[in-house]
């Protein structure tokens, strides 16, 4: 079980009446200042066709109130900058985080998403877009299939809900995600989760705070290197002995 873990309960709010967002953030850990850099974007579907200054105005307010009930505080810290979000169909806004301490990118409820335990770095949080307030839902559309089974909700199946976290060091545990259709990627020292908005997504991983002095190879080249002069040195002693018994 992971060290130290402590399920928050993340209310990345990602429900728009359209049902079709996107949350994708890329962060960086610093184990030397306790920092996470990168950037966070949100986005929310509209239909440039029926596109008008009040649709638009309407869109941007949604896209805020998702960053601001998420991540609380986090764009007005000193050093998030953000920047207009626009692509085909997709209207939103992308945070850029320069060295962000761990200790200010909370969610609701003030709770922390990344924390330090000792020489290691704890991530441990649970997305649940299902469960958010003063932000409206998308319908469901389709009837339970199975009892304790619930409807997919408009517009999941083109959402996204991605967090990509490198840490310092190699990463040492990573839990498993229980989601019919979320995922997690573990590449070297990042770790990737994936997952529909409506669908919980588990985040439980916990890597170095700091980069090897050697790496993994090196370290294996070094005992091979000393099994083998182990091997020697006692060959050389058995010869020594074998010779003195003949004197």
């Amino acid at each position: 079980m992971l060290r130290g873990l402590r399920l928050i309960a993340l209310t990345l709010v990602l429900l728009v009446t359209a049902g079709c967002v996107r949350a994708e953030g890329d962060l960086t850990l610093d184990g030397d200042s306790d920092t996470a850099s990168g950037s966070i974007a949100f986005a929310v579907a509209y239909d440039p066709e029926e596109e008008s200054e009040e649709s638009r105005a309407e869109a941007a307010d949604l896209v805020l109130r998702i960053v601001d009930t998420s991540l609380p505080g986090l764009r007005e810290h000193a050093e998030v900058t953000s920047a207009p979000l626009e692509q085909s169909g997709w209207l939103g806004t992308t945070l850029t985080l320069d060295e962000v301490p761990i200790s200010d990118l909370v969610v609701a409820g003030g709770e922390p998403l990344i924390t330090r335990d000792g020489e290691e770095f704890v991530v441990a949080g649970t997305i649940n877009a299902l469960d958010a307030e003063g932000i409206p839902a998308a319908p469901a559309v389709e009837e339970d299939s199975e009892d304790d089974v619930p409807p997919r909700r408009a517009g999941a199946t083109d959402s996204l809900v991605r967090l990509t976290v490198t840490f310092p060091g190699p990463v040492d545990e990573v839990g498993e995600v229980t989601g019919e259709h979320s995922s997690v990627l573990v590449e070297g020292n990042t770790v990737t989760w994936q997952a529909p908005y409506d669908e919980p997504l588990t985040l439980e991983a916990e890597g170095a705070a700091f980069t090897p002095l050697f790496s993994a190879d090196v370290w294996r080249l070094v005992w091979w290197g000393l099994g083998i002069l182990a091997v020697l040195a006692v060959a050389g002693l058995v010869t020594v002995l074998v010779r003195g018994r003949r004197d």
